[in-house]
């Protein structure tokens, strides 16, 4: 009796409290737990942040070109299933052991800080794009913040045409000075969603948003994704003959 459940999916309630997705837990049973998922309504935050622009997860590193070594983020992804229900905030000695412990592992593999923050900062908010991050925040937050600091002018708001950062001159100004200027229609000019470089393109073209040395980092991406997906299905074939 007892494997029957060992074998099941998890407790439908484990989707708040763990995380975990809705191909591992089992449907709604409307008991008093469950329950309460009717009982509570997400009701989605609204914030009224004016000139807060666009999200650029770059102003988060140093190195804006940096390039992913899979050693560092194979040895994150272990680091992180095994500590990321550890991590207390109410145990302030377990966080520091664990700390500790993650950037000396990290460390280890020849890599300075920043470069290691960079490289893991690209592959949770480019790549793998998950909302599990605390480990990340709890290791390297200081570092990020420094690099905040030093991307973002203070003071500065972001232009509502090209998403440039500039300071205003005045207080309802929302266009830099230089889309608010008249521009030539044969050309425009965009900002590169990764590194902000600006990038004069032909008017017509409506696909192109990075720059071409941001384009080939992107495509050595995809495609180092896309081997490690082929090798990852290659494995599991050779397993079930």
């Amino acid at each position: 009796m007892i494997n029957d459940y060992i074998k099941g999916k998890l407790p439908h309630f484990f989707k708040y409290a763990k995380d975990k997705t809705d191909s591992q837990i089992e449907k709604n049973s409307c008991g008093y737990i469950d329950g309460f998922e009717k009982l509570i309504k997400n009701i989605p935050l609204k914030y009224s942040i004016k000139n807060f622009g666009k999200f650029n997860y770059r102003n988060l590193m140093k190195n804006k070109f940096i390039e992913i070594d899979d050693t560092i983020i194979d040895e994150y992804n272990k680091l992180n299933r095994k500590y990321h229900y550890q991590i207390e905030q109410k145990n302030k000695e377990n966080i520091g052991h664990i700390i500790k412990t993650v950037k000396d592992e990290l460390l280890s593999l020849e890599y300075n800080e920043n470069d290691i923050c960079d490289m893991i900062v690209r592959e949770l908010f480019s790549n793998k794009k998950t909302p599990h991050k605390r480990l990340l925040w709890y290791c390297f937050g200081d570092i990020i913040v420094k690099n905040l600091k030093n991307n973002i002018p203070k003071n500065s708001i972001q232009c509502e045409k090209c998403g440039e950062r500039f300071i205003p001159n005045v207080s309802n100004q929302k266009l830099c000075d230089k889309c608010g200027s008249y521009q030539p229609q044969e050309t425009k000019i965009i900002r590169c969603s990764d590194c902000g470089k600006e990038v004069v393109v032909d008017a017509r073209n409506m696909t192109k948003t990075r720059c071409d040395k941001c384009q080939n980092i992107r495509d050595k991406e995809l495609n180092r994704i896309a081997s490690r997906e082929r090798m990852k299905k290659y494995r599991n074939n050779k397993k079930v003959e």
